[in-house]
């Protein structure tokens, strides 16, 4: 009986009536990046155009940015996140700041190193990449830096994500390092950091420690098909020789605690992994740490193409039989 309400509960918490298809984008080819800011949604794809919807009955509004090395161009997009001011674009070593309507404003040279830029009123949360010269290891930083891009202060440090002296003489690779996660919203800073377990440090913008959020957690073992899938893919490609050669695969026994995580409307929604790997378990939580609400949600592969705003939690889809892609909305209530 006590299995039978278990399964029960299960089917009702996955019932698909919940997610929908909101709108087909033809415009969108090869999406990497989404992003949510007040009433716009903001798509990015691989030739680093960015395309403009509204999220209101989803509309297609305009088109901008483009690959090159001039004036309010990029070479790679690297991410797209919303401020009250402007809309941060990070690319080619290259901050962009355009007005939420895609207009550019200006641009600044990234410091070497300096990625993952996120906008902390005035300043920025960043992460700051170094090669340790002890170790050869390829470490990180997460700290905030000025509006100028000099560092203010550092918030976690010797995060490892390629290690350098192994015995093979290669250099590990892992695809799923427990690496931390940053995010901001107004003036507060979240890291959630994998390698403490389900570990949520929540600052001020000065870097103050306000409060941790630690939670119990199902740990989800790795499965032989990830693996598979991730070294085929690397097998796939011109280079695979030398990779052979340079790089040791190195899987962990579990999945991160937090795949991701989103921060919006004074709440925290971290994305948990489950034994299905097209499914993931969204949490809803207060900035105390309360558990307000859990959802299971469809889940793309890339890592850039969700997002949540207003308690609806959206992604694309690729519909191979159409060849389009699709953006679909799931409400978390």
């Amino acid at each position: 009986m006590k299995k039978l309400v278990l399964f029960i509960c299960f089917v009702i918490m996955a019932a698909p009536g919940f997610a929908k298809k909101i709108a087909n984008l033809p415009e969108v080819l090869k999406p990497t990046y989404m992003a949510v800011v007040g009433d716009k949604i903001y798509i990015g794809t691989e030739s680093c155009k960015i395309h403009i919807y509204s999220r209101e009955n989803p509309t297609f509004i305009k088109s901008f940015l483009k690959q090159g090395e001039g004036p309010g161009e990029v070479t790679s997009l690297a991410g797209i996140n919303g401020h009250k001011d402007y809309l941060l674009v990070e690319g080619g070593h290259n901050l962009l700041f355009f007005t939420p309507i895609g207009e550019y404003i200006k641009e600044q040279k990234q410091p070497p190193g300096i990625s993952w830029t996120r906008p902390i009123g005035k300043n920025y949360l960043a992460r700051h990449y170094y090669t340790d010269r002890e170790t050869l290891n390829r470490n990180f930083n997460i700290c905030i830096i000025d509006e100028k891009l000099n560092l203010i202060k550092i918030l976690e440090k010797n995060f490892i994500m390629i290690e350098g002296k192994v015995k093979s003489g290669r250099k590990v690779l892992n695809p799923i390092r427990h690496v931390p996660v940053h995010r901001t919203f107004r003036d507060k800073i979240f890291i959630a950091d994998n390698l403490k377990g389900f570990h949520i440090t929540l600052y001020n913008d000065q870097g103050e420690v306000i409060r941790v959020i630690k939670k119990e957690y199902k740990k989800i073992p790795v499965s032989q098909e990830y693996k598979d899938e991730f070294i085929g893919k690397f097998k796939k490609l011109p280079g695979w020789p030398e990779y052979k050669k340079r790089f040791e695969f190195k899987f962990p026994e579990y999945y991160s605690p937090i795949s991701d995580f989103f921060v919006d409307a004074n709440k925290i929604y971290p994305l948990l992994f489950t034994p299905d790997p097209d499914k993931k378990e969204l949490w809803v939580m207060d900035f105390q740490g309360k558990i307000l609400s859990k959802h299971l949600v469809p889940v793309s592969k890339y890592w850039g193409r969700r997002a949540v705003k207003d308690n609806i939690f959206y992604y694309l889809v690729d519909n191979e039989e159409t060849e389009m892609i699709e953006l679909h909305a799931q409400e978390l209530k």
